[in-house]
């Protein structure tokens, strides 16, 4: 069965709803029989007719004139003024299968829309039901759209996905990228520990069930997102390859492994080759990082970094964000909090990272962010020092930067310049009215937010800013979604 697309894709926001009319957009049929679908200017339309809108309701969705055809369609609220010009569902050729009501129905030129409405009513004679119908109905339209046109083109225009680690923070936001960003999915495989099988996760208007990841899992899979962990993403990268998809990793497993792209694809799309099939995602911090530094080396050659990361409980999963609302419940009801995920008390609190120490005293965290933000660039040699901590805060991390150049610091109208030109990023820095970049407008924006942007008073080729990015979209599956998308063949509109 066809994965369904967000209505969002029509140009609306939403689901149809019980008082909304359905709006049909009809046509004469010219001499050849076919609909006469053209530009709606009677001088360059092929037809003889301009298009008509008919708005019906629940129960009669075919009051269309005799010899006319339903060319599109789309939803309307009878509250809300109806565009001359809406955005529309063009009817398309080809078959949907919608199993749980038809086995199988033809749309064609000569057999439009109108027809597969009323097909469709016999199996769904109450008005509280019709909506719901109405909506799984478009998303199939869509959806067969899609596929119509990779058929005329002759370039495959929906990929088979599946998410390892479909349950946690970083798998639900996948799924709402794939919706967000219409990304063409064909079918959808959610995989997880068998604790986790079984259960179900919303996608759109759909439940979809979560599988207990096995050696077949993969089999017809395209692309592959890994977000279970490093040890699983080495359990599960040879039968994934092997069945034939290309693996996306946002686990630490791969990503300093020198034959591996380490992508941010705004930054070294051109480190992936045709044949590339393990693709690593970096880590949450040192993406955001990048996206501030990678369009200031353009001005200068970057000689030092020194970073203070602020990170917040999204960066260790779901049950972080949950321990920290329950400890700031916990201690605004003048209990104590109870650490059960985090080593330390989190709420009204700050910590350094919770990982390990190595030898030269970087623990594991400000390790990963200076080896993998050298090789984003592509500076192995770049100086850094890092020092990150924990703080109190649900979802976004903060990074305060200082940046020093190989020579002369750039002008800061220059540095303003380059970062807001560069795409995915956008620079919030109003002295005037004290606004910079804060965690709480980062969260759920798909962009990186720099401000603070000025001279280091202390060495004439530096400059300082702060940042602030969303770790589970840039961060994590933002980006991932973005790699994935550059997969897709150019044909198919990506």
């Amino acid at each position: 069965m066809l994965a369904p697309l967000a209505l969002e894709s029509m140009g609306r926001p939403r689901g149809p709803r019980h008082d909304d009319l359905l709006v049909l957009t009809t046509r004469e049929k010219s001499a050849n029989g076919r609909s006469a679908v053209g530009n709606e200017d009677r001088s360059r339309q092929d037809g003889p007719g301009p298009p008509r809108h008919h708005p019906t309701n629940e129960h009669d969705a075919t009051q269309v004139h005799h010899g006319e055809e339903i060319v599109a369609f789309q939803f309307c609220n009878p509250a809300q003024r109806f565009s001359p010009r809406p955005r529309l569902c063009d009817c398309r050729q080809g078959v949907i299968r919608y199993p749980t009501l038809v086995e199988e129905l033809s749309i064609s030129q000569s057999v439009p829309v109108l027809q597969m409405i009323a097909i469709f009513s016999m199996h769904v004679p109450h008005t509280h039901l019709y909506a719901k119908f109405l909506r799984k109905f478009v998303s199939y339209v869509n959806n067969f759209a899609n596929g119509a046109k990779a058929r005329t083109s002759g370039t495959k225009s929906v990929m088979n996905i599946a998410i390892l680690g479909a349950t946690g923070a970083v798998g639900q936001e996948f799924l709402s990228l794939f919706l967000r960003r219409k990304f063409p999915i064909g079918q959808l495989r959610l995989l997880a520990s068998p604790r986790s099988a079984g259960s179900k996760l919303a996608f759109g208007e759909d439940l979809v069930p979560v599988e207990a990841v096995g050696p077949d899992s993969f089999e017809g899979v395209e692309i592959a997102f890994f977000s279970a962990g490093a040890s699983r993403s080495r359990e599960w990268l040879e039968p994934a390859q092997r069945a034939g998809a290309t693996v996306i990793d946002n686990s630490s497993a791969f990503r300093m492994d020198p034959g591996v792209p380490l992508v941010v694809p705004e930054i070294n799309w051109d480190q992936v080759r045709p044949d590339t099939r393990l693709i690593a995602n970096p880590n949450c911090t040192a993406a955001i990082l990048c996206m501030a530094l990678a369009p200031l080396r353009n001005l200068a050659p970057l000689s030092r970094v020194i970073v203070s990361t602020y990170q917040s409980a999204s960066g260790a999963g779901a049950a972080a964000m949950q321990e920290l609302t329950d400890q700031t419940r916990a201690v605004l009801e003048g209990k104590d909090p109870e650490p059960k995920v985090l080593p330390h008390p989190y709420a009204f609190n700050l910590f350094s990272h919770n990982t390990p120490i190595n030898p030269q005293g970087q623990n594991e965290e400000e390790a990963k962010v200076m080896e993998e933000t050298r090789k984003i660039l592509g500076q192995p040699g770049l100086g850094m020092n890092v020092t990150c901590v924990r703080v109190p805060i649900l979802r976004a991390h903060s990074e305060s930067v200082t940046i020093e150049f190989a020579s002369e610091a750039p002008d800061l109208d220059s540095v303003h310049q380059a970062l807001a030109s560069f795409p995915g990023v956008r620079v919030v820095d109003d002295p005037l009215t004290n606004t910079f970049p804060m965690p709480i407008n980062a969260s759920g924006a798909e962009e990186i937010l720099v401000g603070r942007i000025r001279r280091d008073p202390s060495h004439p080729a530096a400059i300082s800013l702060f940042i602030c990015g969303d770790q589970l979209l840039k961060g994590a599956a933002l980006n991932a979604v973005q790699i994935a998308e550059r997969l897709l063949p150019v044909e198919s509109g990506r």
